[in-house]
């Protein structure tokens, strides 16, 4: 269950980006400290991400049972803060609401103001299929591989997400990540068309969703409409401006219309 524990690490800082008094930092960055045994000291972690509090743990995954264990740690002075233990049904209802309550609990500790809006947000649940979920969780990280390695046709992403909608096909996140995947292959008329149709159905699912407006952003660089582009990115930004996805697509659309630094200064805030 590997896939499983790297989709907690994910959903967790997906709900820590969503608090807007959070700064978290990305995903990318601290995968470089997955390695529990040839990791360095948490000190000198929380030094190189200039991160004041990190938050680690583990999953456990029995047949019918999670067990997610988490801690928070004062990163200058490796003090512990605080740390808990969760032990739940193997269910999309009680993995959604323990996300959730770390994700408010971390705000707690860190007496970071949650909003009502963010709140639903946060208790949210994606799917009530677990096995749409795994499929969902197995296809983000089969995409982030496809990404870093730079392939244009991302066959294996796209099947796991069509197959989380062929189990659930009202799972928004699911079609707004799909939309992601389509729009990474060689572009075709066809493809972009059904890049843009996926992830309007998500927003029509699940309302903003910045993957689906960053999916028709790349649709409207595909079809040579920068206008079109730089409002897709903006409407991202407002939803979620500390996502990684949404920083780097706002860099680079810096970037091709020349304001170079202005680009740097846009990546550096998403390390």
């Amino acid at each position: 269950h590997d896939f499983f524990a790297s989709g907690v690490q994910e959903d967790l800082t997906s709900k820590l980006h969503g608090i807007s008094a959070i700064a978290v930092i990305s995903r990318t960055s601290a995968d470089h400290y997955g390695d529990r045994e040839n990791r360095p000291p948490l000190r000198q972690i929380a030094a190189e991400l200039g991160a004041d509090f990190l938050l680690e743990g583990s999953v456990r995954v029995d047949r019918d049972s999670v067990r997610i264990t988490v801690q928070l740690v004062e990163g200058p002075t490796d003090l512990h803060v605080w740390s808990g233990t969760y032990k739940e049904s193997y269910s999309t209802a009680d993995y959604t609401r323990v996300q959730a309550v770390i994700a408010q609990q971390v705000a707690a500790e860190l007496r970071a103001p949650i909003s009502p809006e963010e709140t639903s947000w946060l208790e949210a649940v994606p799917t009530g299929s677990l096995a749409a979920l795994e499929a969902f969780m197995r296809g983000n990280e089969t995409y982030l591989r496809e990404v870093s390695r730079g392939e244009t046709n991302p066959d294996s992403s796209v099947a796991l997400y069509e197959e989380a909608l062929r189990l659930d096909p009202g799972f928004a996140l699911a079609h707004a990540r799909l939309a992601l995947s389509l729009t990474q292959r060689t572009p075709t008329r066809r493809g972009l068309d059904r890049a843009k149709a996926t992830a309007n159905t998500a927003l029509s699912l699940g309302g903003e969703i910045p993957e689906a407006r960053l999916a028709l952003a790349q649709v409207a660089y595909e079809s040579g409409d920068p206008e079109e582009e730089l409002l897709q990115i903006r409407l991202a930004d407002e939803i979620a401006p500390d996502h990684p996805m949404v920083i780097r697509a706002g860099a680079r659309a810096l970037h091709l219309s020349g304001e170079y630094d202005a680009a740097i200064e846009t990546l550096l805030k998403g390390q």
